[in-house]
């Protein structure tokens, strides 16, 4: 018996309802912190501004800081749709820690914006064995990346996997159901 799986179009609007989470708070950086909450909670373009404020003064005291401050704004700037500048600050807070997972989603994100899905795909699998805090985002992405180069199987495969792992998340549902599973 043979399977083929059939997949319709994908809107980039999917990332909206898909965004990584943000990185790191922190308790003694009044700059740091509202630009993670602004990343939390999908404010653009403040949040942006409050970011490049924690970026340009608190740059120095922490590394780990700085790089949290890169990957919330590089979140920031996916979502008003800038993914030339958060490649950049994904691939600055990747030089800081080339394994931090919510840098290579965001990257993987960005990349399969790009239509590059064979370099979203290995991000996101980076991400996934560096454990992001949300990982159904990993498979979706990597779904999503594997699906734009014809890999329509393992797109399926990774798609059911963010269904499973994130139930009530709506986006990987909506997403399957545009796949149709024929056996011969």
């Amino acid at each position: 018996m043979k399977t083929i799986i059939v997949a319709t179009g994908v809107s980039l609007a999917v990332l909206a309802s898909a965004p990584i989470s943000a990185a790191s708070l922190s308790y003694n950086r009044p700059l740091t912190n509202a630009c993670y909450e602004a990343a939390s909670i999908k404010k653009s373009p403040q949040g942006i501004a409050q970011c490049n404020a924690a970026i340009a003064s608190e740059a120095t005291t922490d590394g780990r800081e700085r790089m949290a401050s890169l990957v919330n704004r590089g979140i920031l700037y996916l979502l008003d749709n800038k993914a030339t500048d958060a490649g950049r600050d994904f691939d600055e807070a990747l030089a800081f820690d080339p394994q931090q997972p919510e840098a290579l989603l965001g990257k993987a994100i960005e990349q399969w914006q790009q239509g590059n899905g064979a370099d979203a795909v290995q991000l996101a699998t980076r991400s996934l064995q560096n454990g992001p805090k949300r990982p159904a985002v990993a498979f979706l992405i990597r779904g999503l990346a594997n699906e734009q180069q014809g890999q329509l199987k393992a797109a399926y495969a990774d798609l059911q996997m963010a269904r499973q792992i994130e139930p009530n998340w709506a986006t990987p549902v909506e997403q399957l159901q545009r796949y149709r599973v024929v056996r011969h």
